[in-house]
């Protein structure tokens, strides 16, 4: 018998879009704080940085080889966990940047004259809703769930025989 993740499943070019989109802007947006274009700021923002580019990458890179329209539910999974993952890691910045609006961005050593804005915290929010649309247009494929689509399974459960939803729940 087959294992469930080498059940291929269809991915459409949107889906594809949004995780190449998704991968390659949170390179993007990693870029500045692993390069400190911010100024001297702290360690721990700059690992951060390093962070999302490595995790980004691997999400590119995956999706780079992943070419075809159809791929297993095994990478499916593993590219909306990748996805997931961008998305949660967008949070801290998003909240760190309307936290510390108006207040200097520095470790202190020299001080540093740039300033925080709640607007740099835009990006984060923008690639974190893009990340997240991967996961659902992924799940939305078609194999990923028992049935042929997800948008298809309430129409398929209406067209069930009154006997088969009655018994389904005590089996």
């Amino acid at each position: 018998m087959k294992a469930s993740s080498a059940r291929p499943v269809t991915i459409d070019g949107r889906a594809r879009g949004f995780v190449l989109s998704a991968a390659m802007g949170s390179v993007l947006v990693g870029l500045p704080y692993a390069l400190r274009l911010f100024g001297s700021v702290e360690a721990e923002v700059v690992h951060w940085g390093r962070v999302a580019i490595g995790l980004d990458s691997l999400l590119l890179a995956l999706a780079c080889i992943v070419r075809g329209s159809r791929i297993t539910a095994g990478v499916a999974a593993v590219l909306a966990a990748l996805a997931a993952a961008v998305a949660m890691l967008q949070v801290p910045p998003a909240i760190l940047w309307v936290l510390f609006h108006g207040q200097p961005i520095t470790d202190g050593s020299p001080p540093g004259g740039f300033v925080g804005h709640w607007a740099l915290s835009l990006p984060h929010v923008a690639l974190a809703a893009l990340a997240l649309a991967v996961p659902h247009r992924l799940l939305r494929a078609r194999g990923v769930a028992g049935t042929p689509d997800l948008a298809d399974a309430p129409r398929a459960h209406r067209s069930a025989k009154p006997t088969d939803r009655a018994t389904a729940g005590r089996a």
